[in-house]
């Protein structure tokens, strides 16, 4: 028998800054080459999986009904469906907390923006470590930022999100040894953790935080960096983010 994997996407917001591509619609179900990004995610972590029995978890919100229309499409793909109603005033970190009680083997969490390789995601998946994130060691961009201990395990990760920054200083963003991509695996253990310093947070703080800032306020180190910086992974925030996006599929669909 297979060893379980979940695999949880949030696609519960609108893409207010790609509106002009995708009209108001969750990033989940824009298209780069004539998939989806959802359908692009399914088929590079089945790939990668295939050791594996991969139930994913989406969580839904904006146009779900457009979502939902696009995973009916896909056929024997194992999947639950978790709703953020709250998607117009809360941050991505709400719609993680919804589905965190659901997790109950090894997980991979991965933004639903984030378009990577099957190579990027086998490096993660198949990798015997327990808690391991892609990260990237080249020019920074907006990404957050991270430091590594002697034994090579992320002992800050450093938010850079608004209403976050003052929390590290200058200096400590600036000699960061990299900055945190994703996708993120994990070991179940950590979805407790999660949960818990969800709830403890303030109805302010819960409304506000992304997910990418809740696993930043796990007590690290815990997670081990893995090198992508090479090879083909693009996240997808803004229109020029998306025209460097199609070119990264193009390459990503030559290879495959």
């Amino acid at each position: 028998m297979k060893p379980t994997l979940q695999i949880v996407i949030p696609a519960a917001g609108s893409g207010k800054r790609l509106q002009e591509l995708n009209n108001g619609c969750p990033k989940a179900i824009l298209r780069l080459r004539g998939k989806t990004m959802i359908q692009r995610q399914i088929i590079t972590y089945l790939d990668a999986a295939s050791a594996f029995d991969v139930q994913f978890i989406f969580i839904l919100g904006a146009s779900h009904e457009k979502v939902e229309s696009v995973l009916k499409s896909i056929s024997n793909v194992n999947y639950k469906i978790v709703y953020n109603s709250s998607f117009a005033s809360t941050n991505c970190g709400t719609s993680l907390a919804k589905a965190l009680p659901l997790i109950t083997c090894d997980w991979l969490y991965s933004n639903s923006d984030l378009l990577v390789s099957p190579q990027v995601a086998e490096k993660l998946i198949c990798n015997p470590c327990g808690n391991l994130v892609g990260v990237n060691y080249g020019e920074f961009t907006d990404l957050h930022r991270f430091s590594t201990n002697a034994e090579n395990l992320i002992s800050r990760w450093m938010p850079i999100d608004i209403g976050q920054k003052g929390i590290h200083s200058s200096q400590q963003l600036a000699n960061a040894d990299g900055e945190i991509v994703g996708p993120i695996k994990n070991q179940p253990y950590l979805a407790h953790a999660l949960y818990d310093i969800y709830q403890s947070l303030s109805d302010l703080e819960k409304k506000n935080i992304s997910c990418y800032t809740l696993f930043s306020r796990l007590k690290h180190p815990c997670y081990t960096p893995v090198d992508i910086t090479n090879d083909l992974w693009k996240e997808i925030d803004t229109i020029d983010d998306y025209k460097a996006a199609d070119l990264t599929a193009s390459k990503i669909d030559n290879i495959a």
